[in-house]
């Protein structure tokens, strides 16, 4: 008799914490290297108003081309928006000391606000602008509010997690922090819909729909395995201003 070969079931997509991280942090090289390099630097957009750029667009095909490729890593960039929420989410929930890990958190963001400012404005200190690192910080507060919250369950109690979700996106409005109100809706919904992936993912892409294509970033978090990444977590920390005073740098010299 022949035997019939059995066919296996196709193993499930899984994606690991390193993989998330590093995604996260090469878009996010992206959209520095675009405001840095070829924005401030070789475009020097700070020189053109609006109307002369346009015309300068117009009858410079270099210009052009810059301005094109500038535009693509800078949408690319966006990828990392739900990324680096779900990473928050992650390692707040698995961190054994909450204040050692939010004081992390405003250090980094301390350490990383000039960069951000020369990167993007030019300035050493833009009060108009504040870096997206903030936005982590109040979702990381708001996060810690919810824990405390999280065995109530009535109405009443619900309407207040709301409002500590609402408070927690005025801070970042209040703040400027930039995406700060996308940031702290994203990290709410990781936490809140975390036993509903299927849901945490649908809402997740409806509410990044206007940060095209940080859409494309759920399917990541969708095939997330829940695990810690081997790459030391501390690292990114170093990374990411790291990452603002080397472009800025380039972009100075270019």
């Amino acid at each position: 008799m022949l035997r019939l070969k059995q066919h296996r079931p196709p193993r499930e997509i899984r994606c690991s914490a390193d993989v998330l991280k590093w995604v996260g942090f090469v878009v996010l090289c992206l959209g520095s290297f675009s405001a840095a390099v070829l924005q401030q630097g070789m475009m020097s957009l700070d020189q053109y108003t609006s109307q002369t750029l346009y015309e300068a667009l117009a009858n410079d095909s270099d210009l052009f081309g810059l301005a094109t490729a500038a535009s693509i890593l800078t949408l690319l960039s966006a990828l990392a928006l739900p990324i680096y929420a779900k990473l928050l989410w992650e390692g707040w929930k698995h961190t054994h000391d909450q204040g050692r890990y939010l004081l992390r958190l405003v250090v980094c963001a301390l350490v990383s606000e000039i960069p951000y400012d020369l990167v993007n404005s030019g300035k050493v200190l833009d009060l108009q602008h504040q870096g997206p690192l903030w936005a982590l910080v109040f979702a990381a507060v708001m996060l810690a509010v919810l824990r405390q919250l999280a065995a109530k369950r009535s109405a009443g109690w619900v309407l207040l997690k709301i409002l500590v979700v609402v408070a927690a996106c005025l801070w970042t409005v209040l703040l400027q922090s930039y995406l700060g109100v996308l940031t702290v809706l994203l990290v709410a919904v990781f936490c809140l819909l975390e036993k509903h992936r299927a849901a945490m993912v649908l809402v997740g892409v409806v509410l990044c729909t206007l940060q095209f294509p940080a859409p494309f970033s759920m399917f990541l978090i969708y095939w997330y395995d829940g695990k810690p990444g081997k790459t030391p977590r501390k690292l990114f920390y170093y990374l990411y201003p790291a990452q603002l005073l080397l472009f800025y740098c380039l972009g100075r010299v270019l």
